[in-house]
């Protein structure tokens, strides 16, 4: 089992702090055009939408146990799965 986020997109506000906290991961600013997650309004479900790309990492090299969007998730929309990783 490999390690990947979990999304829970009924429970996303559209606050976009994951986004903010992944571009200062990706670029050491709070700039969410540099994020590799987007969060958008689906007007056709009336929901947000939380959307990973295919660059992300999930914050490798941070010090932290767990990636930056989950840490900043307060409705806890994105949660993570350490898989098989050591503690």
């Amino acid at each position: 089992m490999s390690r990947k986020l979990l999304l829970k997109q009924e429970r996303c506000t559209g606050c976009r702090s994951c986004e903010i906290a992944c571009s200062y991961h990706f670029s050491r600013t709070f700039q969410p055009s540099k994020s590799k997650i987007k969060v958008t309004w689906d007007s056709c479900k009336g929901e947000m939408k939380i959307s990973i790309g295919t660059m992300c990492d999930l914050c490798q090299g941070e010090k932290e146990s767990e990636p930056l969007c989950v840490r900043f998730c307060a409705p806890k929309a994105i949660l993570y799965d350490p898989g098989d990783a050591e503690p």
